[in-house]
């Protein structure tokens, strides 16, 4: 009976090995990351984020940069 019971835990933990590893992680903030380990960032995130509490200038050296308010 218990050689029954984990010859069957064992099937189960291998029937989720494929959908594991096809499955996609959303990490949260507009990043996720899927099974080939290629992420894809909303940069928009950021942007909207720090906002309110300061301001987005272009700098010709350096690009967008966000200043303090």
């Amino acid at each position: 009976m218990k050689t029954t019971r984990n010859v069957l835990c064992a099937l189960l933990l291998l029937s989720a090995i494929p959908m594991a590893a096809s499955a996609q992680l959303s990490v949260g903030g507009g990043v996720s990351v899927g099974s080939h380990g290629h992420a894809s960032v909303d940069l928009g995130f950021f942007y909207d984020s720090l906002a309110p509490y300061g301001n987005w200038i272009q700098r010709p050296s350096y690009g967008w940069v966000w200043t303090p308010r």
